[in-house]
């Protein structure tokens, strides 16, 4: 596919230079191809390299995955192909939280991420994880389709300090209004992020008062909440 000034692809990587982009399309090409072991020597070398894993999961894989993406829409793969290159994904998160990812002495749940209810799409969600567990932080993952009374009934019983929903798809955005409603009604007040690259049309108003913006974050991009963890994020134990 040729970068044109209209897909989404380009536009995500304006701020790259074009030997970056051009190293994306290529590692898009690898995941397309189901190959765990090169795509894997390819994270290595970028590592290797001197690219930091922060550019990696947050720069690399989601740019690739839009790539891929519009390839799809554009009808030169199919949807099995962009499966394939999903599965890959979950591969490389999972490989390098295995290598480089201590677990976290605290056993208990310090973290929740979870897809709002019929949102599909957990790439996000997922690498929201790894930055998370990255972070020393004991994270849970809720998957995709997570209902609202299950995913309040575990955040009631396991307490943690940050919930981050996924939201990635314009006809969800009013669902994240109910689940925000919800937690506003916790007996006690956890760090709330709300992510996706649509979050900017999310209107947000509370029937229960006005919602506590030191407590409410909402993020476009992993790159926001990998800077939030490491510049502004404060442990605050729950009462």
């Amino acid at each position: 596919m040729n970068a044109t000034h209209n897909n989404r692809f380009f536009q995500a990587s304006l701020d790259l230079t074009d030997s970056i982009r051009m190293k994306i399309i290529q590692f898009a090409h690898i995941l397309l191809s189901g190959d765990e072991r090169k795509s894997w020597e390819f994270i290595e070398q970028q590592l290797v390299n001197g690219i930091h894993s922060t550019e990696i999961f947050c720069t690399y894989i989601p740019l690739a995955m839009t790539y891929i993406g519009e390839l799809w829409i554009e009808n030169a793969i199919s949807v099995v192909d962009e499966h394939i290159a999903s599965c890959v994904c979950d591969y490389l998160i999972m490989r390098y939280q295995a290598q480089y990812i201590t677990p976290p002495d605290q056993q208990n749940c310090q973290a929740v991420v979870a897809c709002v209810d019929g949102d599909p799409h957990e790439l996000g969600a997922k690498l929201a994880v790894l930055l998370l567990n990255r972070h020393g932080l004991q994270t849970h993952y809720l998957g995709v389709h997570c209902p609202l009374h299950h995913f309040l009934a575990f955040i009631s019983k396991w307490r943690p300090s940050i919930v981050a929903l996924s939201v990635t798809q314009s006809h969800h955005l009013k669902k994240v209004q109910d689940y925000l409603e919800a937690l506003q009604g916790l007996p006690y007040q956890p760090e709330i992020i709300v992510g996706g690259r649509l979050i900017h049309h999310l209107s947000y108003t509370s029937s229960k008062g006005a919602p506590n913006k030191q407590r409410l974050f909402f993020m476009q991009n992993l790159h926001e909440l990998a800077g939030w963890l490491e510049q502004d994020y404060l442990p605050i134990k729950p009462e």
